[in-house]
């Protein structure tokens, strides 16, 4: 998969992990505090497993309420969308040091459904600037 971002970086897709973003919960209801740590754990995680992948940018969700229950002194629950998805894309182009060969940057988002990056996703990392976000490097 190639798109262009909106400063006219030519970018693929070069690798793509899923999971359904409330894998392993059983039950309950999660705030937008709990949903903020559970993020940065993700991201703490992939740094880890991941290192090559250097920073990792996340497209802030959608986050639905969910509907309140009254007589329940939990804060007000959300809902984030099924997918959590990371994704490490490439351009052929040094995003800022013209000695190496290629750019890359690790990209967080959620969607709806496994699978390419929804419209949504595009949209949101095509305002992306790749400049300040890709590590260059070559092999």
């Amino acid at each position: 998969m190639k798109f262009n971002l909106d400063d006219g970086t030519l970018v693929e897709l070069q690798y793509l992990e899923q999971h359904l973003t409330y894998a392993g919960v059983l039950c309950g209801r999660f705030s937008a505090a709990d949903h903020d740590r559970r993020i940065a754990e993700f991201v703490s995680d992939v740094r880890e497993r991941l290192p090559w992948l250097g920073e990792i940018r996340v497209i802030p969700p959608v986050r639905t309420p969910l509907p309140y229950q009254a007589d329940s002194s939990a804060p007000v629950a959300e809902r984030l969308p099924r997918v959590t998805v990371l994704a490490d894309f490439i351009s052929t182009e040094p995003a800022n040091d013209s000695s190496e060969m290629f750019s890359s940057a690790a990209i967080v988002w959620f969607q709806e459904e496994f699978g390419l990056p929804d419209e949504r996703a595009i949209r949101e990392m095509r305002k992306l600037d790749w400049k300040a976000i890709a590590r260059d490097w070559s092999w």
